[in-house]
């Protein structure tokens, strides 16, 4: 094909395109959710949305598709955006002939520093709690007692052990005090004997 061909070829089959076309309608902000840090809105249906933060471009937005004139649109700025205040604005884009629309009404917005809510702890989970502790104590103890009866169990055998065990402890006993008292009474004899002599 020559070059004249060519060019006559785009003025009649391309430049028209770009020429002719109608400009995209503007896309609408509706929300911006500084909780979740999602903005969303309204397009025109089957146009893809771009999104400026600050006047830059930060990405495009997700949009649902839907079989209406409109579809809605998602974009999530977490864990992009620094902490304080934005200004966002959208457009839309002819993905057939890549016109863009005028921008849309921007919207100011605050990123806040997100902390992680603990939950408070009440005084049922901490008495529930104690309660446990208090239970998982008696149960071991109660596991431990069981442990001494098993490995040592009280047969007849072990009953007479016992008592012998006992009867030469009471009888060892009885030795010593008896021991201690003779000691005693021997001294005083010896005490009496000296203060005599004395005398």
């Amino acid at each position: 094909m020559k070059k004249s061909q060519l060019i006559l070829f785009g003025l009649f089959f391309i430049l028209p395109k770009f020429v002719f076309a109608a400009e995209p309608i503007r896309p609408m902000i509706t929300k911006v959710d500084e909780l979740n840090q999602i903005i969303s809105g309204l397009t025109p249906h089957g146009y893809q949305v771009i999104v400026y933060v600050d006047d830059k471009f930060l990405g495009t937005a997700q949009t649902n598709n839907s079989d209406a004139e409109t579809d809605n649109f998602y974009f999530s700025y977490k864990n992009i955006l620094t902490e304080g205040e934005h200004h966002a604005s959208v457009f839309t884009r002819d993905q057939e002939n890549l016109l863009l629309s005028a921008s849309s009404d921007g919207v100011e917005f605050n990123v806040k520093k997100v902390i992680e809510n603990k939950p408070a702890i009440s005084a049922e989970a901490v008495s529930e709690k104690l309660n446990t502790e208090i239970n998982q104590e008696s149960i071991n103890v109660q596991l431990s007692d069981k442990a001494a009866t098993d490995n040592y169990p009280l047969t007849e055998k072990n009953k007479k052990i016992l008592i012998w065990n006992l009867s030469v402890f009471i009888f060892f006993l009885c030795a010593v005090i008896g021991w201690i008292v003779w000691v005693n009474k021997e001294l005083r004899k010896e005490k009496e004997a000296v203060e005599k002599e004395k005398n």
